[in-house]
């Protein structure tokens, strides 16, 4: 199974999980202007920190606007240019 295909597999999966459906813990369904903000920030800390898997970061304004009281998101690279976010209140 290739890499493009085991990714794909992946993301199916993980959409699958309710926790980060009612969350947009998946970055990919997460929508607006502030998507770049937040994506580059993660990007810059996998880049700079390549032996991490996991970090936590203060929320970005409007990053979750179904949950307004998240203060913190927990971000883990699953997989080079692939990441969850997980909110934290």
């Amino acid at each position: 199974m290739g890499k493009a295909s085991r990714l794909k597999k992946l993301r199916k999966s993980l959409l699958s999980i309710p926790e980060l459906q009612q969350s947009n813990g998946v970055m990919m369904n997460v929508q607006g202007s502030v998507t770049e903000d937040f994506r580059k920030a993660d990007q810059k800390y996998f880049r700079e920190h390549p032996q991490e898997t996991s970090y936590i970061r203060p929320a970005f304004p409007g990053e979750f606007p179904q949950l307004p009281n998240v203060t913190k998101v927990q971000v883990r690279q699953v997989e080079e240019g692939f990441r969850t976010r997980m909110p934290i209140a």
